[in-house]
């Protein structure tokens, strides 16, 4: 019985890392806020690069939305070249974004990687970010 029980809560939060995660838990910001530590170490760097104000970075972890703002997108990029997610030519790891990544698996990955096709790297990162949001939020409505 423990078994089916610890069984159904892996399945229900997935990558879950909270001991005190359960099901009714899991909304996109709170998702949004799983994947701030992975890429914490670069978000200053990245900011300077790019020129996103915080509050832009803030209303990502505060709210289920993505922002639509093109110093937004780019700090996704930058994000994506820091941790090898994303290549100077557009190539993306999929395995990396998923080990990194909460939330994310191997087949949400790569249906979006197969659904954007985009040039620019920094509108290619907001649009791979947007589909998976896109796609969690019908598993995990706000």
């Amino acid at each position: 019985m423990r078994v089916h029980v610890l069984l159904l809560l892996f399945a229900a939060c997935e990558k879950c890392k909270s001991d005190s995660c359960s099901a009714e838990d899991v909304s996109m910001t709170y998702i949004h806020k799983q994947w701030k530590p992975p890429v914490q170490k670069f978000e200053k760097e990245c900011m300077l690069e790019t020129g996103l104000e915080q509050y832009v970075l803030n209303e990502f972890y505060e709210s289920p939305d993505i922002p639509d703002n093109y110093h937004f997108k780019c700090q996704l990029k930058c994000y994506g070249m820091k941790m090898g997610i994303l290549s100077s030519t557009g190539d993306i790891n999929v395995e990396k974004w998923v080990d990194l990544f909460d939330y994310m698996n191997v087949a949400l990955a790569e249906k979006c990687v197969q659904m954007v096709k985009e040039e620019d790297l920094c509108e290619k990162s907001y649009l791979l970010v947007k589909c998976v949001n896109d796609e969690l939020s019908k598993q995990y409505p706000s």
